[in-house]
């Protein structure tokens, strides 16, 4: 018996004992044998009388405790039976069900108790998985008639000498429906902040009177308000071309699966001689708070003017998304945007320690002459420019050559291991043709550099540039040389540009319009003419524009495979690596076919790589078809690179793309 209880019955018969047995042994010394008799008759009366009780005592001491175990039991039973929330006994290797209290069953009363039933029976998809990996609660909910429980619960501890070796648990679910009813309510309710910008507003409006420039920006304005009235949304005008809006995000899936039809709704509205309107819809949403929403708006707004416009962008705290951009872009730009970036890229130059130049891998004529420029642009501020090139990986060979050969460009090529090892702090790094890090020479030196400039003509990438102090990206030009030509017409005076620069950056532009008759506008043959005032000779620009007899034979090689597509769409697929500028002008040739209007080749790059270049001269945007396989570009000419796959699944995933956007 516990000792404490023990105690609890006993009494102290110590107490009278020892008194009795003193005087028992003191009557026994004195000789007094009668009086020692009685006393120890006395003791002996004493120790059976106590041990009668003992025992006694101790009978009822256990009867009441058996009693209080049964009524204590009997409680237990009752609550867990009775408990509130459903609980359940269950076995962990079949997460078969043991014992269940009566609020597990009303879980699911159409499910009956059955003796082999399993948990899964009464609360589908359940699995006590996160139980076996000694997890105390699981990180999904379940859901039965509408209700969603969270599961809680842990295994239980089996006495060693308990026949049943099964490994069980308890399990009790919590009713969640309502916090997370709540939870969702509020992320509906979180405000997304919108921008849309009218993207050809001064030229819809060009030359008309007050009244009628009024009219059109009244009919743009209805069509808007109109369209965010869907989302009980509010629209205000902050300038006169650039709009405000803000809506719930409970309606943002559902304006995403529309793809946004008041971009081709606006195309109703005409300005003068026949000019049909376009808007930028820039949206940012799930920031902690309105401000951190407003810069994301702000980011998804450039993006989508930067694209050339006739787009929405979506933009949340990781990633953008594209809607829209089909149409051709606007083909109008502002000389004041060019005379401005032209006095902000003098002014990084000028207050830079070092200054180089990078492009995107297997530099083209058109990044080789864009670096030119900013060498040129340097050394009229006083600085000399370095322009970082792999050698061993260049698509413009000849032009490179003809570099090396001026005593003016000594020293100036420099390789991405030795450029990484100058940069610092202080240096200005202009990356030029290309506004995607992953695909410059070396991404590496942009992390090294403080200072970073971005000057290129082709869609803004998801994935772009964004420590850039100076971002001049302008899709609508034909080439990153027609942007630099711009730049160096405002702040280089006759003379300060050499022969063979300016034969450097023509070549650049007629590369990228294909001999002035793709993406050109009145701006390209103004640069052109600058570049032919400043000693561009176009005989020695088509000798650095020429082929030679391999990559001639190499380039027909591949137009033999080409297959029609749709109709109108040239597909050329070959097994055979080719170098990236042998596949560009494969997909260029291609053109020349009566018929086709959009081309693309398939086949490897010299590294492994699938490499997929696009050309299109009607309404077909390759750069938003190959955008979807992780490529880039513009509307007339883009190329993406897959890896780790085999050309045929290259060629199934680039006609679904296809399908995808026709079908659209």
């Amino acid at each position: 018996m516990n000792k404490k209880i023990q105690n609890l019955i006993e009494q102290k018969i110590w107490v009278y004992l020892i008194p009795l047995f003193i005087f028992a042994i003191i009557s026994l010394l004195t000789k007094q044998f009668y009086v020692a008799a009685v006393q120890a008759f006395l003791i002996l009366v004493f120790l059976i009388y106590h041990f009668i009780l003992h025992k006694k005592k101790e009978k009822d001491f256990l009867s009441i405790m058996e009693s209080l175990r049964k009524d204590t039991d009997l409680a237990k039973n009752f609550s867990l039976l009775n408990f509130p929330l459903p609980m359940v006994i269950l076995a962990l290797e079949n997460d078969a069900l043991v014992w269940g209290n009566r609020s597990f069953y009303e879980i699911n009363k159409r499910v009956s108790k059955r003796v082999d039933a399993r948990v899964q029976d009464f609360i589908p998809g359940f699995t006590a998985g996160w139980l076996r990996e000694n997890e105390n609660q699981s990180d999904a909910l379940f859901e039965v008639d509408g209700r969603k429980f969270k599961a809680y619960g842990n295994k239980i501890a089996r006495d060693k000498d308990d026949e049943d070796d099964r490994l069980l648990a308890i399990c009790y679910f919590v009713d969640r429906t309502d916090f997370e009813d709540l939870n969702l309510e509020y992320n509906k309710s979180r405000p997304c902040v919108g921008y849309v910008t009218i993207d050809n507003y001064e030229e819809l409006t060009k030359g008309l009177v007050d009244r009628r420039k009024n009219e059109i920006r009244d009919q743009i304005e209805e069509l808007l308000i109109q369209w965010i009235e869907s989302t009980q949304g509010i629209l205000r005008r902050f300038e006169k071309d650039k709009y405000v809006f803000l809506f719930e995000k409970r309606y943002l899936e559902r304006l995403k699966a529309a793809d946004f039809p008041i971009l081709d709704t606006v195309h109703k509205v005409e300005g003068r001689i026949g000019m049909h309107a376009t808007i930028s819809i820039g949206i940012g949403y799930s920031a902690e708070n309105l401000s951190e929403n407003l810069k994301l708006t702000s980011m998804a707004s450039e993006m989508a003017l930067s694209r050339g416009g006739d787009q929405a962008v979506l933009r949340d705290k990781n990633k953008f998304e594209f809607f829209g951009g089909k149409s051709s872009e606007i083909k109008t730009r502002s000389n004041i945007r060019s005379r401005v970036m032209a006095q902000a890229l003098s002014e990084l130059i000028s207050q830079a320690e070092k200054v180089y130049v990078m492009g995107h891998k297997q530099p083209d004529m058109d990044a080789v002459g864009a670096a030119v420029a900013v060498c040129a642009l340097a050394r009229k501020l006083g600085k000399t420019a370095k322009i970082i090139l792999n050698r061993n990986r260049t698509a413009s060979e000849l032009l490179i050559a003809r570099l090396e050969e001026q005593e003016e460009y000594r020293g100036v090529l420099k390789s991405p291991e030795d450029a990484l090892s100058r940069v610092n702090e202080n240096t200005l790094l202009v990356v030029v043709d290309t506004n995607r890090p992953e695909q410059t020479i070396e991404p590496r030196i942009i992390d090294a550099c403080n200072i970073v400039a971005v000057i290129d003509h082709h869609r803004r990438a998801e994935t772009f540039i964004q420590k850039a102090a100076l971002s001049f990206v302008e899709p609508i030009a034909s080439s990153t040389c027609e942007l630099m030509s711009e730049i160096l017409e405002e702040q280089l005076e006759t003379g300060d540009l050499y022969k063979f620069e300016a034969e450097a950056m023509l070549s650049g532009m007629i590369m990228d319009t294909k001999g002035f008759t793709l993406r050109t506008g009145e701006r390209t043959f103004e640069a052109a003419a600058f570049l032919l005032r400043s000693g561009a000779d176009i005989l020695v620009v088509k000798r650095l524009l020429q082929n030679d007899i391999e990559s001639t034979v190499s380039r027909y090689e591949i137009l033999q495979s080409a297959r029609l597509y749709r109709g109108n769409v040239a597909i050329a697929a070959t097994e055979t690596p080719h170098e990236r500028v042998i596949i560009a002008q494969a997909a260029d040739e291609l053109l020349n076919v009566l018929g086709i209007e959009t081309s693309f080749v398939v086949c490897p790059g010299e590294d492994g790589d699938i490499m997929i270049s696009g050309r299109s001269i009607g309404e077909i945007d390759v750069q938003h078809i190959l955008e979807t396989l992780g490529g880039g570009g513009n509307r007339e000419a883009a190329a993406a690179r897959i890896k780790g796959e085999e050309i045929t699944k290259a060629v199934e995933r680039l006609m679904d793309a296809i399908d995808d956007y026709l079908e659209d």
